[in-house]
C-alpha cells in the first residue's frame, strides 16, 4: 500500500515508477512470482500496462542471466502464464529488432509503448495468459504480424 502511494504522488511520472515497480518486481521474487502478480492486480488500471512491461522486461532480463533458474521458476506456473511469459519475451525481442532496424530517433520509447500496447492487446494481465491464441500460430496483418484467431 506505501508503494502505491508514494508512486501516486510522482503524478505525471508513476507510469513510469510503475514500469520500474514491474522491473524489481521481477528481481525480487523470481521464484515466487506469483506475489508479483499479486502487486500488479492491486496497482491502479491506468498503471498496469506499464507494470506489466517492466516486468516482462525484469523476466527477460532473468532469462538471459540464469537460464536455468529462469526455467525452473517458471515451471512452477500453470501452463498458460509460462506461455504468456514467453510470448511476451518474444515479442519483446522482435519489436526491438524492428525498432533497432528503422534507426528512427527515439527508439526506446518506441519500443516500449510498442510493446506495451502489444501486451495490453494479447496477455491477460498481469501475464496470466495469451489472450485469443493459444496455438502460438501467427498470420500478417497490413504489415504486422499478429497472433491467429483461434
Amino acid at each position: 500500500d506505501m508503494v502505491i502511494q508514494h508512486t501516486a504522488k510522482l503524478g505525471d511520472h508513476a507510469p513510469d515508477a510503475a514500469a520500474g515497480l514491474g522491473l524489481a518486481a521481477a528481481f525480487i521474487n523470481p521464484d515466487r512470482l506469483e506475489r508479483e502478480f499479486e502487486l500488479g492486480r492491486r496497482l491502479p488500471a491506468e498503471w498496469q500496462p506499464h507494470f506489466h512491461l517492466g516486468l516482462c522486461f525484469g523476466l527477460k532480463a532473468r532469462s538471459i542471466n540464469d537460464l536455468d533458474d529462469f526455467e525452473e521458476n517458471l515451471f512452477r506456473l500453470p501452463l498458460p502464464t509460462q506461455d504468456a511469459i514467453r510470448a511476451s519475451i518474444r515479442e519483446c525481442d522482435r519489436i526491438e529488432l524492428l525498432i533497432r532496424a528503422d534507426g528512427k530517433p527515439d527508439g526506446y520509447r518506441r519500443w516500449r509503448d510498442q510493446v506495451t500496447e502489444w501486451m495490453s492487446a494479447n496477455i491477460e494481465y498481469p501475464m496470466q495468459r495469451q489472450l485469443g491464441n493459444t496455438s502460438g500460430e501467427w498470420r500478417v496483418v497490413s504489415g504486422a504480424r499478429v497472433a491467429a484467431e483461434s
